[in-house]
């Protein structure tokens, strides 16, 4: 009997696999991963706090971790910088790394009484130190600070992060912009790219009409902006790109305008104006504007048609959401166009807000 019961479990196996093997499909034990899965491997990330305090955390290899901070906590009359780790690289708070290898890192300090470092160097106002940045530097806020407002240089091209470790930056005056039009946080004039990350930024200042104007490149990671004056705007793209990503926000719900973004070739800004909201939490809170500097008065712009200037319009500005963005953006009613939000061809996985004339 028990023979009988082998031969035929033996005779079903043979039938099984050669069905498999005939209609191409693997039978089960073969499948990858059936009772044969690895085991997961772990990572350890050490955190050497510098002051006799060491913590350690462990994660899966190749998984993504958040650089912590230590908020505005002082220690023997020091604040936290930045992480260093066994090859002297920096690492901020806030930054996300992808670890595939145990990570030790040691925290660095100043005195509490410094308010800014580029690397070693310290200072007590971001603006000046904004402005003595080099190329390529990383400014650090120890702690919730005032400054003086920053300007890039319109004669030199240059790639700054400021990275604002959890803190809030409060800009006063002298405010930064164009002459008779110094009334901003930030003007970043072309060939600069500016990235501001980890942190809040709010503006105090009499007669402050605007935080940010860009004609560069201007990133905001995970930046926090509320403004309750609605004379104030928070975000004017004339030119360049703007990015907003990792939970950027910009609440302008109480402003006339939140943010805008307007083509400006007759000022010699041919080469356009983007925004890109990069991710679902980002966003823009208030009115939004959209528009150019052509009136569509076709004499004005030597025989022009006005779908002539609007395919010029069209051509040199982008807004882009992602695809499946749960937010509108508050656009402001505009005299010559309605929006739409179609797919965009070009970067896949992200939608487009496209004026239409009317």
């Amino acid at each position: 009997m028990k023979r009988r019961v082998l031969i035929g479990l033996i005779a079903f196996i043979v039938v099984f696999v050669s069905s498999c093997t005939q209609y191409r499909v693997m039978p089960p034990w073969m499948l990858p991963g059936f009772d044969n899965e690895k085991p997961v491997e772990y990572v350890t990330v050490t955190l050497d706090y510098d002051n006799g305090n060491i913590s350690t955390e462990k994660i899966q290899k190749g998984a993504a971790f958040v650089i912590p901070g230590i908020g505005d906590e002082t220690v023997d009359g020091k604040s936290f910088t930045f992480w260093t780790d066994d090859d002297g690289s920096e690492f901020y708070a806030g930054d996300k790394v992808v670890v595939s290898e145990n990570l030790n890192l040691t925290a660095s300090w100043v005195s509490s009484e410094t308010a800014v470092v580029i690397g070693s160097t310290e200072y007590d106002d971001l603006g000046a130190a904004f402005k003595e940045a080099g190329d390529n530097s990383v400014v650090v806020l120890t702690k919730d600070a005032e400054s003086t407002a920053l300007q890039t240089d319109s004669t030199t091209t240059k790639n700054m992060t400021i990275v604002l470790n959890g803190n809030t930056l409060t800009v006063t005056k002298p405010l930064a912009g164009s002459a008779g039009t110094q009334n901003q946080a930030l003007q970043n004039l072309k060939g600069n790219t500016v990235t501001i990350k980890n942190g809040e930024i709010a503006l105090d200042a009499e007669n402050a009409r605007m935080v940010f104007q860009n004609y560069g490149n201007l990133i905001l990671d995970n930046v926090k902006v509320t403004v309750t004056d609605s004379s104030v705007e928070i975000l004017s793209i004339n030119a360049g790109t703007v990015v907003l990503r990792n939970g950027t926000v910009l609440d302008g719900s109480a402003c006339t305008t939140a943010a805008d973004i307007f083509y400006w070739p007759t000022a010699g800004y041919t080469e356009g104006a983007t925004l890109i909201i990069e991710d679902n939490d980002s966003r823009i809170i208030g009115p939004f504007g959209y528009s150019n500097d052509y009136d569509y008065a076709e004499e004005k712009y030597e025989g022009k048609t006005q779908a002539d200037l609007y395919d010029d319009f069209i051509s040199n500005t982008k807004v882009l959401i992602p695809s499946d963005y749960p937010y509108e953006l508050n656009m402001i009613s505009n005299e010559y166009f309605d929006y739409v939000t179609v797919d965009d061809s070009d970067n896949p996985g992200y939608s487009r807000i496209l004026p239409i004339l009317k």
